[in-house]
């Protein structure tokens, strides 16, 4: 089993897996800020893993098999599970951080459940906003709170994710990012990131 780690999408998507997990440890110890700004790159990497793979020629498909799921599973820890989890450290478990956090995961898990069986809609959009989409947004209200004192990290973080889990599971979303927006966004996290993990 552990030969589809060779395979190079399925190596990085299992790097995207070990930063979120070094996220996790990040949140629990403390260091929000920098938790969030390596969740960010794990997310990244998401993206990353799709386009390697998509240029990849005479890919086994058993290997794809293996590398759609491990990418789903990924994608729940890093888009629900870690800003869950900051979400609930900041707010000192909060009922309101609790009940967020069950509804980025549970979004999350019916997100994956359709893009794996359904993929886009007819119109070459994806049937919802991407899961991708929350780690960068929760970056940019984090680098806000580092330069505004009276905003509440805190106070803001379980409301942003409640209202994207709505997003996720609502039948509007963006087409998929490629060429010069697949840059922005790889443009957007390196500042935000950089901003977050040396500032």
């Amino acid at each position: 089993m552990l030969k589809y780690l060779v395979d190079v999408p399925n190596a990085i998507t299992a790097i995207g897996l070990v930063l979120a997990i070094g996220a996790m440890h990040l949140t629990v110890n403390g260091h929000p800020d920098v938790a969030i700004g390596v969740l960010i790159w794990a997310v990244m990497l998401d993206h990353l893993d799709g386009l390697v793979a998509r240029r990849m020629k005479n890919r086994p498909r058993e290997y794809a098999l293996v590398g759609g799921d491990m990418d789903s599973a990924t994608d729940m820890v890093s888009a629900a599970i870690v800003p869950g989890l900051l979400a609930m450290q900041l707010a000192h478990g909060s009922i309101l951080s609790l009940v967020s956090s069950v509804l980025i995961a549970l979004a999350a898990c019916l997100r994956v459940g359709y893009f794996n069986n359904f993929g886009l809609v007819e119109t070459g959009r994806f049937y919802g906003v991407p899961m991708t989409y929350t780690a960068p947004i929760t970056g940019l209200f984090f680098v806000i709170a580092k330069f505004w004192t009276s905003f509440s990290i805190a106070a803001v973080l379980p409301w942003e994710l409640i209202v994207m889990a709505a997003l996720h599971v609502s039948p509007y979303g963006p087409p998929p990012l490629r060429g010069a927006g697949l840059l922005l966004v790889f443009l957007y996290a390196s500042v935000i990131s950089m901003i977050l993990i040396l500032l």
